[in-house]
């Protein structure tokens, strides 16, 4: 990727499965210190989160207020976006 529109844009589509499982990673409830529960939790809300465009549903049959993933999306496009950038600045090209 050449450049920085084409890398927003990329950074965004990647950012909202990525953020959804950082969302869903960090919020479940019953997991404990299951890292592999977390992380199986983590793809579904994944998936969920690319599905509903960044809202979540609270429970299995999907009624009532949905959770906002937004901010975990936003952080983790802020994270992929300048990783993104700094790898083309530094790259030998």
């Amino acid at each position: 990727m050449k450049s920085l529109p084409g890398i927003i844009v990329l950074s965004f589509i990647l950012a909202i499965p990525v953020g959804g499982f950082v969302f869903g990673f960090y919020m479940c409830k019953d997991c404990g210190w299951n890292v592999l529960g977390r992380a199986f939790i983590g793809c579904v809300v994944a998936w969920l989160t690319t599905v509903t465009f960044g809202y979540p549903p609270k429970n299995e049959g999907g009624v009532g207020e949905p959770y906002n993933a937004w901010p975990y999306i936003i952080v983790v496009w802020a994270f992929i976006a300048v990783a993104m950038e700094w790898t083309r600045r530094n790259s030998d090209d």
